[in-house]
């Protein structure tokens, strides 16, 4: 027998067949929305989501910058930065969207590039040095700076001033789950859902190491 589940959310009765089809790792869920005064529905839509129930955000949402959580990060002298998170993939969006402020001369994240999420970048203010496969080159004020997928889209951007921040929206595609590679080091990033972390790649195990007894 398949049952409704019902939640209010932001004046919209939601219902969800939960679940409509299941295994250990998928739940499809068949949503629906009616309005809150009347028994119609306005919206139909399948999700599949690991266990969880899927919302499908559809507003337009106005913030500004310096409103937004503030995330802080550094590391010895060169590594410094303020993160300001407008737009998260994990909430049901298809992007990413942050605000990244670097102090003179630091920059944010060491030099890599993405297998699955491509980026892009727009500088507000300020002036850079970006590092690429090409080398590097100056930035600045009005620059919108595209990164692919795989090692074509390398990089790693500086603030370039002594004395003013570097100030710049950082637009990427959301992907469950991404692999970071940093060139010449022995390091892989695995950023996803259910495992965020960086690992030696010198450091792997065989499959069955630890299966001796099973």
């Amino acid at each position: 027998m398949l049952l409704w589940e019902e939640v209010l959310l932001d004046g919209l009765r939601m219902h969800h067949l939960n679940p409509l089809y299941k295994t250990n790792e998928i739940v499809l869920y068949l949503i629906r929305e009616t309005n809150d005064n009347k028994n119609t529905w306005i919206r139909e839509k399948t999700c599949i989501r690991k266990g969880v129930f899927c919302m499908n955000n559809k507003k337009v949402i106005v913030s500004r910058w310096k409103d937004l959580d503030k995330q802080s990060n550094s590391f010895g002298k060169t590594y410094e930065y303020d993160r300001y998170k407008f737009i998260k993939g994990e909430d049901g969006f298809k992007s990413n969207i942050a605000f990244l402020r670097l102090p003179p001369k630091k920059a944010a994240f060491p030099l890599h590039y993405h297998e699955y999420s491509e980026e892009t970048f727009y500088i507000i203010s300020g002036e850079g040095m970006l590092e690429t496969k090409e080398g590097k080159q100056e930035v600045k004020t009005g620059d919108i700076i595209f990164f692919p997928t795989g090692s074509e889209g390398m990089h790693k951007l500086t603030n370039n001033s002594a004395v003013e921040d570097l100030l710049y929206i950082d637009f990427d595609t959301y992907v469950p789950l991404d692999i970071t590679y940093y060139p010449g080091k022995d390091k892989i990033g695995i950023f996803g859902e259910h495992y965020t972390g960086v690992l030696r790649k010198t450091s792997a195990v065989d499959l069955y190491e630890g299966e001796e007894d099973n």
